[in-house]
Order: structure tokens, then sequence, then C-alpha cells
């Protein structure tokens, strides 16, 4: 069936009350079998599927793309997923067709000032439509050597265990500029911290930023977990560099639902004690 008579089928589902049930499904039938060749060409070999190193990759990367309340760059999907950044552009290429591969994507950590808000995001990696996100997450099609391509991540806790890791390690490598060098009631070191996450990278802000939001609260005190050693770590070292940090977040923006103690902590400036 053309384009064109699927529009007109839409058009005669909305009049007829069938409502946007009927529109996402068209949607549906039109890009999702388009979203499964375009993957089927980029990463099989024959009929034997997807080899296994590139699906991990694939897996890697794209679930991070795919994870993020905004676009990131090449290096940040570097740093996150652990595979270098020729390597993400690699997996990324055959797909350029439904993946915008921005020329300042791999970038970002060398612009000297982030923009001046989130409205301004510098461009990044992203799907061109919302539709690609839908697809790879919804129902898996095809047979099962496609099965590879969908992600199940409803609530972008996929990335939330290497965000904690590079935002434990940006502490330990100063990398935020709290000032930890007596005396600390230097007025200038502080007006030199609140300058300095005014001029933070785009990785940085958005690591604070959204840190919690992709940390799953039933898992950060699961007994041997990964998350909860990291989570400790982070209580214990870095939570007052994070807590300084907490005018970066956007204008009204709450504390995810399980982090309740945070937000406590938040409002009653415990940070500053002995400062």
């Amino acid at each position: 069936m053309r384009l064109s008579q699927h529009v007109v089928d839409c058009r005669l589902s909305l009049q007829s009350g069938s409502g946007m049930s009927a529109f996402k499904l068209i949607v549906v039938q039109l890009f999702n079998p388009k979203y499964l060749r375009v993957l089927r060409r980029a990463y099989m070999v024959g009929s034997s599927g997807v080899r296994k190193h590139i699906a991990e990759k694939y897996r890697q990367v794209v679930a991070t793309i795919n994870a993020a309340f905004k676009p990131l760059s090449v290096f940040f999907i570097s740093q996150l997923s652990g595979i270098a950044e020729g390597e993400v552009l690699a997996i990324l290429e055959p797909i350029r067709s439904i993946v915008d591969l921005s020329s300042r994507s791999g970038l970002e950590r060398f612009l000297d000032a982030p923009p001046e808000s989130f409205s301004e995001e510098m461009q990044g990696v992203k799907f061109y439509h919302a539709t690609m996100k839908e697809f790879i997450t919804g129902n898996s099609i095809g047979g099962e050597n496609d099965q590879v391509f969908f992600i199940k991540d409803a609530n972008k806790y996929f990335i939330g265990l290497p965000l904690l890791r590079f935002f434990n390690k940006s502490c330990e490598q100063d990398a935020f500029g709290l000032p930890v060098i007596l005396p600390l009631g230097d007025k200038q070191k502080w007006e030199d911290f609140s300058e300095r996450k005014r001029h933070l990278p785009h990785h940085l802000r958005y690591t604070h930023i959204y840190l919690l939001d992709h940390l799953d609260p039933s898992q950060l005190f699961a007994q041997e977990s990964n998350l909860q050693n990291e989570f400790n770590t982070f209580l214990t070292r870095n939570l007052v560099t994070f807590m300084h940090l907490v005018p970066l977040r956007e204008p009204r923006k709450e504390f995810p639902d399980g982090f309740d103690e945070l937000e406590k902590l938040e409002k009653s400036n415990l940070c500053f004690i002995g400062m």
C-alpha cells in the first residue's frame, strides 16, 4: 500500500472516531518494517544473524541512546558503554538513516562553555524520529535472529550503574571543583566554585541532573549488587559534592520516587554544616 493510501486511511479512521489508536497502528505498519530492514542490512551476515560481538556492542550503544533523557555525545556514550569512540561510530554508521550523527556530537568534551540551559542543548546522537524508540522498545517482530534488536528498558535504568560510576570517578578526579582545601570559609573559593558550576561540560551537567532518575531504588540496597556497592561510595564520599550541585537541576525538577531522604537533605541544607 502506498503512503498516500495510508494517509487517506488515517483520516478516515480519525473521522470515524477510531482516534489515535488507529493512527498509531498505521504508523507502526509504516515504519516498523522499514526499521527492521535497516537493522538487518546493517548488522546481519547472511542467515547466521548478527555476530555476537557486534550484537553486544549494538545493545550497549543503542540501549544507552534509548535510555538518555537528552541527546548524548559520542564521547559520553563511549564513557558509559565502555566502548571506544571509534567503535561507537562504527556501530552507528550503518544506521545513519535512522540515527542522527551530528558532526559536533563527538566534540562535546572540548567545549569551553555548556549551553545556558537544556533548551539550547548541544547536538548529540539521537534517533531521527520517536517511532524508532517505540520500535526497539515495543513488542519484537521478525524471526529469532531479529530479537537482538529489541530492548526492554521502560524505566531508563540501563545506564544507572555506569552513570553512577562516572559521577563517582568524576568526583575522585575533582571534575566539579568542590573546595576541599582549608580554609573552607574562603569566600573567593566558593565564588570560583559557583562560576565553575555554570561552565560545566554537557556530560557533567547531565550526570548530575539525571543521575537519580536512572537509578532503580529497589536495587540500591540489594545485597551484594554492583549498584549497591557503587551507591555506598556515592553516599560516603560524594554526597556532599552532589548536594552542592543541586542548583544545577532543572527548575522545579523534583527528586524521583525513592529518594525522599535526599530531598529532605537538600531542603535542610545539611551539606553546609561545618563549612
